[in-house]
């Protein structure tokens, strides 16, 4: 991975670990935690790239199944934990 614009270069698991906090706590929380600690996370940028240079296509609504089979049947689970943001939701939903 080539260096972002502020010069920083990440260790592959603090991306991997990044990456998996975005998911789970969705883009506002990741956006706070990397704020206030600062040059500690990447930008939201540097993270999707990532998630682009390991082939992980995040779109919103889409919840590939197979995939999912597959990683379980390798990994010997049956078990899943599944998180939504919805921040937006509930603001638009409130009013």
């Amino acid at each position: 991975m080539g260096r972002s614009s502020n010069n920083y270069q990440f260790d592959p698991n603090v991306n991997k670990f990044a990456s998996v906090l975005n998911i789970l706590a969705g883009h506002n929380a990741y956006e706070f935690i990397r704020i206030n600690l600062s040059d500690a996370l990447p930008s939201t940028t540097t993270l999707k790239n990532y998630n682009q240079n390991i082939s992980l296509p995040l779109r919103e609504c889409e919840f590939r199944f197979d995939l999912l089979k597959n990683y379980l049947d390798s990994i010997d689970s049956n078990y899943v934990f599944a998180s939504t943001e919805a921040d937006g939701n509930l603001s638009a939903s409130e009013k």
